[in-house]
Formats: structure tokens, C-alpha cells, sequence
């Protein structure tokens, strides 16, 4: 079967100047062009001397050619034109008179990096800080002891009042007792009240956290809980997950120090550190209970902290900013903390009074 012609315009780069012209196929390799107005002058040209750029919008496709020339297309390119290229600008081209089938792919790509973020990124932090070397670990934690210790001041507790923390940490409390955790007591400063797990098996504790704690159990539990950060590699888990957002950011948008780099990161942290934060609850509650103590200490001294939030008094904002601020929250709020570790605890006992 013939294939027909096809009319174009041709530039042939010396003037600006538009040629009517017709282009048919000789082979797999070559075309050639004809002038209309001129029937004796025919120009071969291979495809691989071509840069095809298809049709965008209203401009119509083309072809670029050596020397400034180039090839217009006054209407669809033929199916014969044999250029690789010409088969993604023709989806381009039908999509963009089509907007369902636009609006389909924009809500399939915006769900796929939902699902990236939100489950493939954290499953595959957490399967590569299992791998991550234990020098590599003790330097990252070394340094971030150093930040913490930079922006704290001496503790004001007494000599007393932390060794006995420490001694019922470690003899109580700590996953290994040979090898407890460092507590390291603190000042806050800007930092509040805080208690903070470091990956260098070191957990900072300001006195303002102490401050609020009504008992020495709850300040144990909640350094069990801080505990569980350190022994599921929580700290890790979440560097490397905000790492893989930032690099992805930037491959795409080739914009790393943006602030649409921290927003992208900061967004994957909300949602990731809430996940993390329950996940250390989860070990708490068990931890504990394993080793004879209620899980309830935790939830009275997050009660206590839901409490001294609720009382402060509210700044001027609008509703949406206090909303997008609550969701942003890189910890979970405290009531549904304080649900969860209730009902873990009625559990407990329902099955202590069955097993009576």
C-alpha cells in the first residue's frame, strides 16, 4: 500500500521564510521533501539527522533540522513519520484534548505519591536503618548529643534525685541492664518540657518534663517510651525517610534549598512521626506490663500535659491555621494516646481476672 504524501512547511534555515512542501517516505531511514512551488527541487533527509518535537498545546509539531532548518506539520503527523519520539508527543497531544482522561492521570499521580509518602517511603526507612552500620548510628547520634547538650543548660535536679532515676532506669525499666541507656538531664530552654531519644542509646530529659511528672513512675514510663524509640531505630527510620523526600523534591523540582523542599519534608514527617510515636507507645505499654508496671503512668503524665495545653490561652487564629496546625503536629494528639494506652490496659486486666 502507497503512502501519501503529507503537506508541511519547510524552513531551510537561510530566510525566515515558509516553503509549502510535501515529505513521503523512501524507507525505514529516509525521507524526502519536494518543494510545491518549485517540482525539481526534492531534498533526502534521515531520520537520524532529525529532533522531533511534537505538538504542545497550540503549537503545531516539528521537526528540526541541521543548519536552522526545520519541518512545520500544518496538521497531525503522519502514522508513516517513523521518529520514536512522535509516539509520546501523540499520548501528550490526545490527552490534552481530552480532560478526563488528564484529570484521571493527575488524581492516579497525585495518589501514587500519596502512597510513596505516605507507606513505601517508611517501610523502606525502616528495612534500610536495620542495615545502617552501628558506628554510622553512634556518629549521627554523637552529633545530635552535642546539638541537644549546645542548646540546654546544666540541669538544676539534684545530684540525688538523678541517680536515683538512674539507678531505677537501669534496674526497672532499661531493655538491657548491662547496657542501659545514658540518661542525661537537662535544662530545657527553648527546648520545654521534653523528653528525647538519641540514637546513641542516650535519652535527654529537661527538668521541665520532670517538672510536670507528679511521681518518679511516670517519668519512668515515659522513659520506657523513649526507650522504644531507641530500640525500634525510630531516629534513623525518620532521618532517612525525610532524606528520601528532600532528594526526591529536589530530583524532580531540581530545587533542594527551597521552602517547598522543607514543606514536602516536613509533610511526610507528620504523618510518619505519628505512626512512630504510637509504635513507641505500643512497646511501652508491653515493656511495661512485662516488667510489673502500669501502663497507666504514661497516661496520667500525658493527661497531665493535655492538661497544661488546654489551659493556655489561645492565640488569635483562624480556625484553618489551628486545624492545619493539629495536623501538621509531629506527634499524635494526646487524647487519642491516652485512649489507646486505657484500652490496652483494660485488656490487661480482663485477661489477668480470666486467667483467675
Amino acid at each position: 500500500m502507497q503512502k501519501r504524501p503529507v503537506e508541511v512547511l519547510y524552513y531551510d534555515g537561510s530566510s525566515a521564510i515558509a516553503h509549502p512542501a510535501l515529505i513521503r517516505p523512501l524507507d525505514q531511514h529516509l525521507i524526502q521533501l519536494s518543494y510545491i512551488d518549485d517540482e525539481n527541487r526534492d531534498v533526502e533527509i534521515p531520520y537520524k539527522m532529525m529532533a522531533f518535537i511534537g505538538a504542545v498545546g497550540r503549537r503545531p509539531a516539528i521537526v528540526e533540522l541541521p543548519n536552522d532548518a526545520r519541518i512545520e506539520f500544518i496538521g497531525r503527523v503522519p502514522h508513516w513519520f517513523a521518529k520514536p519520539q512522535k509516539a509520546i508527543y501523540e499520548a501528550i497531544w490526545q490527552l490534552e484534548r481530552s480532560p478526563a482522561q488528564l484529570l484521571t492521570l493527575l488524581v492516579l499521580a497525585l495518589v501514587m505519591i500519596f502512597s510513596v509518602v505516605k507507606w513505601v517511603i517508611p517501610w523502606g526507612a525502616k528495612q534500610v536503618a536495620a542495615w545502617v552500620p552501628d558506628n554510622t548510628v553512634q556518629r549521627i547520634g554523637d552529633v545530635t548529643e552535642q546539638n541537644l547538650v549546645k542548646r540546654t543548660e546544666v540541669s538544676a535536679l539534684s545530684a540525688d534525685y538523678q541517680s536515683r532515676i538512674r539507678q531505677r532506669f537501669q534496674q526497672e525499666i532499661a531493655e538491657n541492664p548491662h547496657a542501659p541507656a545514658k540518661l542525661i538531664f537537662r535544662k530545657g530552654k527553648e527546648l520545654g518540657a521534653n523528653a528525647l531519644a538519641i540514637p546513641n542509646n542516650t535519652i535527654l530529659v529537661t527538668d521541665e518534663f520532670v517538672a510536670i511528672a507528679e511521681n518518679e513512675e511516670e517519668v519512668l514510663a515515659v522513659l520506657a517510651h523513649e526507650q522504644g524509640h531507641i530500640v525500634r531505630q525510630h531516629a534513623m527510620q525518620k532521618l532517612i525517610a525525610a532524606s528520601s523526600v528532600a532528594m526526591a523534591w529536589e530530583m524532580i523540582f531540581q530545587d533542594g534549598s527551597s521552602m517547598l523542599t522543607a514543606a514536602a519534608v516536613k509533610l511526610s514527617d507528620a504523618d510518619y512521626s505519628k505512626h512512630l510515636e504510637y509504635d513507641a507507645d505500643d512497646y511501652a505499654m508491653k515493656h511495661l506490663h512485662g516488667r510489673g508496671i502500669s501502663s497507666i503512668h504514661l497516661s496520667n503524665f500525658l493527661q497531665r500535659v493535655e492538661n497544661l495545653r488546654l489551659s493556655q490561652p489561645k492565640k488569635d487564629e483562624l480556625v484553618i491555621q489551628i486545624e492545619l496546625e493539629k495536623w501538621l503536629n509531629t506527634h499524635p494528639e494526646e487524647q487519642e494516646r491516652i485512649e489507646r494506652i486505657h484500652a490496652f490496659d483494660a485488656k490487661m486486666s480482663k485477661q489477668a481476672v480470666s486467667r483467675d
